[in-house]
């Protein structure tokens, strides 16, 4: 095995995951909750960007607000999930990395 090869290929391989990850900063994820009357948006770095809560919704128990906000951040927070590790095996060629690489 060719080391030198070995090595450009690793350099393209970083590249391209570093590309993945500007990209995926750069993307806006969505949560909803009870049919988008509770929205929350966060980057790919996971920041909460917004939260967006129907004034219909002001009326409602608190306790039944937290577990709409708790299930639309948690939606967005999958999807952004899904999208990083869907990105990142196309950078990495669906090469078993260890976490944090």
């Amino acid at each position: 095995m060719d080391i030198q090869l070995l090595m450009k290929k690793a350099q393209e391989m970083q590249t391209k995951v570093k590309k993945a990850q500007t990209e995926l900063e750069a993307m806006i994820f969505t949560g909803t909750s009870a049919g988008n009357l509770v929205k929350i948006e966060m980057n790919g770095n996971r920041d909460v960007l917004s939260v967006k809560i129907d004034p219909s919704m002001m009326s409602e128990e608190v306790s039944m607000l937290e577990d709409l906000i708790l299930t639309a951040f948690n939606s967005a927070t999958e999807k952004a999930r899904e999208k990083s590790k869907e990105m990142m095996d196309e950078a990495t060629g669906n090469l078993p990395l260890p976490p944090g690489f």
